[in-house]
């Protein structure tokens, strides 16, 4: 599932982006257009990393606090029982 996902975002990160470039810099287009569509298209990447990075770190952090309540219970839940 998670590979689906992952298959699915990269997918349409490219067809976005790439939409993007295209509609900036369409087939024939001068060297100045070709520059900020390439422009626009770097920059919404960096922002996309960006996100990913906020993101993943959100994650971590909660999985890192579940996972110190999780041992906290278990060993409270193991005092008592012996």
């Amino acid at each position: 599932m998670v590979s689906a996902a992952m298959q699915f975002g990269a997918a349409l990160s490219v067809a976005l982006v790439g939409g993007v470039f295209f509609s900036l810099a369409p087939d024939g287009a001068g060297a100045d257009k070709v520059k900020s569509g390439f422009a626009v298209a770097c920059l919404m990447i960096g922002i996309a990393m960006a996100i990913a990075a906020i993101l993943s770190r959100r994650l971590a952090v909660t999985v890192a606090v579940d996972g110190a309540k999780l041992r906290s219970q278990a060993r409270s839940s193991t005092a008592t029982t012996e």
